[in-house]
């Protein structure tokens, strides 16, 4: 049976379904940012990376095209205490947050060079690591916030009203 609200009615309505889709969505929000933060860490995990094949120009070309001698060591060793033993890939996190009217993702890195390898130099292809993983997962981030949408909304309406 169809009920026929007056404008007060109607706006209370309205306004519990936006009560009920802000909490469902940043649910959802966490869970496709959790989604996105795996895609960003395989794209930075050596063997898995989309740019693992792709040829990037080392130092070893810049000193031969600059002229200089460079031997071929590594910046520092896996026993160098003061080598910084955590991975770009490991750093990566995600969080949702949300005010009245609107949800964000969030997913970084507070590594100061992930810029660099993201959006590349002078010297250095980029590797848009996060960008991609946010490509990558476009349709599967717009189904699960479609999903905690529609649940939110079914719980707050019930089964009748919907």
């Amino acid at each position: 049976m169809t009920k026929i609200l007056t404008y007060d009615e109607l706006i209370a309505a309205l306004q519990s379904l936006q009560d009920a889709a802000v909490p469902a969505l940043l649910a959802g929000m966490e869970v496709a940012a959790a989604v996105v933060e795996g895609e960003a860490k395989k794209n930075c995990t050596p063997g898995h990376s989309p740019y693992e094949n792709m040829v990037f120009p080392t130092k070893l070309d810049w000193a031969i095209r600059h002229g200089h001698d460079y031997t071929g060591a590594p910046y520092s060793y896996d026993d160098d205490p003061w080598r910084a033993l955590i991975h770009m890939r490991d750093t990566i996190y995600s969080e949702a947050d949300a005010d009245q009217t609107r949800v964000m993702g969030f997913v970084g890195t507070p590594k100061d060079y992930a810029l660099y390898v993201h959006e590349g130099t002078s010297k250095m292809w980029a590797r848009p690591f996060l960008t991609d993983a946010i490509q990558a997962k476009q349709r599967v981030v717009r189904e699960i916030l479609g999903e905690a949408l529609w649940d939110g909304l079914y719980a707050t309406a019930g089964v009748d009203q919907l």
